[in-house]
């Protein structure tokens, strides 16, 4: 399997263990939401998992640095991260998730990411 083969498998693997994570979480914790729109549970907040993981994920993606320049790649990012802080504001405006929620939602996600990038 060469680097990109290894980078692609492990998003995926990491996405899998991102979402498996919050339910396992969410489970344990038993947070109800701010309003019961949704009938399950609130704690970690999963859209923001998921957008920090992938932001964080390809912000760091190899590719990325190559095509472009600096400049070009700083935007890059910068949309991507921007990106994910818009999904964790919806979870906030929809009032489906508390702020704490969506915080460890976004670190989870952020720490999966740094962890499945290092080990591809």
């Amino acid at each position: 399997m060469n680097r990109s083969q290894k980078l692609i498998f492990n998003f995926l693997i990491g996405l899998l263990v991102v979402n498996c994570l919050v339910i396992v979480t969410k489970n344990i914790v038993r947070r109800e939401r701010p309003t019961q729109i949704l009938t399950d549970y609130s704690f970690p907040s999963q859209h923001s998992a998921n957008a920090f993981y992938v932001a964080a994920y390809l912000a760091a993606w190899p590719l990325l640095k190559k095509k472009q320049n600096r400049q070009t790649r700083r935007y890059l990012v910068i949309g991507l991260y921007l990106c994910a802080v818009a999904v964790g504001y919806s979870r906030l405006y929809l009032n489906v998730h508390y702020f704490s929620d969506v915080v460890a939602g976004g670190i989870m996600g952020l720490v999966l990411a740094k962890y499945f990038f290092k080990t591809a």
